[in-house]
């Protein structure tokens, strides 16, 4: 993981998940949904990513 992915899980509380689901709009990761139990386990948490025009990373909200 790189030094951003642990700021934000650590920041999150995101700990336990074993599965890891990306959703992307172009090139830009939009919702990260974490699970335990696999790909149909209960989700932990689902976070949702902003950009502005440059396509930089302005936000990650944790919806879940």
């Amino acid at each position: 993981m790189t030094d951003l992915t642990h700021t934000v899980l650590d920041g999150f509380g995101i700990v336990g998940f074993d599965d890891v689901e990306c959703e992307y709009t172009g090139r830009n990761t939009i919702g990260v949904t974490y699970r335990k139990g696999g790909p149909a386990g209960t989700i932990l948490a689902v976070l949702a990513l902003s950009y502005d025009g440059a396509g930089n990373v302005t936000r990650v909200t944790r919806k879940q």
